[in-house]
């Protein structure tokens, strides 16, 4: 695996993921639901930055975005619905489609769940990903998460309604 930096989202990683959105929105319309198309636009991206980052000073997200040896944006990956209270974080990721199956997801993810652990005492992460989606449910194993739940027509990408499988890691 390629040598990657994992760091907190902030407000200066606008262009670069405008750009990484806008290169892989084919791709991740193939994986997960589409954002709307107002996204794609520097107003849409800097809408969505300053909501993760007021998430995040509400301890209700934890934003990260990953990055290769040259500083290139590869893939972000989040913590949502995130309650220190219950302990509790649902995981997200999405990476660049040409660094697909370099182990890239797998470490992000582990990245962000020792950080919650460490940072805010989160012992409780779910995923959820689409039945189809085998990638993602080896880089959910890796980490340790188990299957627990299944779940008909839970979303729709590329106009089809798909199932996908809830993931739990509980680390208590």
């Amino acid at each position: 695996m390629q040598d990657i930096r994992v760091e907190l989202l902030k407000a200066s990683d606008l262009e670069d993921i405008l750009e990484f959105e806008r290169i892989n929105k084919a791709w991740f319309e193939s994986q997960i639901q589409p954002r709307g198309d107002q996204f794609f636009t520097q107003n849409g991206v800097l809408e969505h930055v300053n909501e993760c980052l007021l998430f995040y000073k509400c301890q209700t997200m934890l934003p990260l975005v990953v990055r290769n040896a040259l500083g290139h944006l590869i893939a972000r990956v989040n913590l949502h619905c995130l309650d220190v209270n219950k302990k509790s974080a649902l995981l997200g990721y999405r990476v660049d489609q040409r660094e697909v199956g370099k182990g890239i997801a797998s470490a992000a993810s582990y990245h962000i769940i020792s950080m919650a652990k460490r940072e805010y005492g989160i012992n409780n992460f779910v995923a959820i990903v689409a039945k189809n989606n085998i990638a993602s449910q080896k880089v959910l194993a890796k980490n340790g998460f188990c299957r627990t739940r299944s779940f008909q027509k839970y979303a729709k990408i590329s106009g089809e309604y798909v199932d996908c499988y809830e993931y739990v890691l509980d680390t208590d």
